[in-house]
């Protein structure tokens, strides 16, 4: 218990990556690291151990846990690059949105806390192009759309009320709907997204190129129809 509370920094963390949420006041951002000390001691944690000590003792431990997370990578044992490739696995086959979704959200969270020095290279989850930009475009739609948060907020408590109160459709939907979406993602969707995606950035890279046999093209058939004249 005392370990999975020391995970509280990095909770801490998600709301200072830049998604597009609307900045917390001191006056919020003390009050919820209040509320996650007050959940600790109830959960049993003694106040030595918990982290949640103050805004500003929070924020200390936040820097010491990012600075150090790039070694933490680097050094550790094989079982942490399995568990992170089970838990998009996991994710994917279990909600709808894919495994090449969460493969891309995991990259993502590196990157968006990059200067922290945490490296998208330590990760060796390998989403499909244009997924981790995709995870952004979501996670800052999250942060700045309330028509979509409240989507979003719907849908998890339907999901939280359907595995209450109708357990049978909660089943079929865990093991035969989510699934179902889940690889039509992964096998349509997001790799249309993807191809769209590696096109773009083709176009973006070598502008001139593609403007040079966009041309070609252009006298090739400009030249075939004259001939059919």
């Amino acid at each position: 218990m005392r370990c999975c509370w020391v995970s509280r920094p990095c909770a801490f963390g998600l709301w200072k990556i830049p998604w597009g949420l609307k900045k917390l006041s001191t006056a919020d951002e003390e009050a919820m690291v209040e509320t996650w000390r007050l959940i600790g001691w109830h959960l049993g944690i003694e106040d030595q151990y918990n982290v949640c000590e103050s805004l500003e003792h929070l924020e200390a431990c936040f820097h010491d846990y990012m600075q150090w997370t790039p070694v933490r990578l680097r050094t550790c044992r094989e079982c942490t690059h399995v568990l992170q490739a089970a838990a998009a696995r996991g994710f994917g086959v279990h909600l709808p949105l894919g495994e090449h979704y969460w493969k891309g959200f995991l990259c993502m969270l590196p990157k968006e806390s990059y200067s922290h020095g945490f490296g998208s290279q330590e990760m060796r989850v390998l989403p499909l192009p244009g997924m981790v930009e995709l995870a952004q475009v979501r996670s800052r739609l999250l942060g700045r759309s309330d028509r979509f948060n409240a989507m979003v907020r719907w849908f998890i408590l339907w999901l939280r009320d359907t595995y209450l109160n109708r357990p049978r459709l909660a089943d079929k939907l865990q093991t035969v709907v989510f699934p179902f979406f889940a690889s039509l993602n992964d096998r349509v969707l997001w790799q249309i997204i993807s191809a769209a995606f590696r096109t773009k950035e083709w176009m973006r890279k070598d502008r001139r190129a593609v403007r040079l046999k966009l041309a070609a093209l252009v006298i090739v058939f400009f030249l075939l129809a004259r001939r059919r004249m």
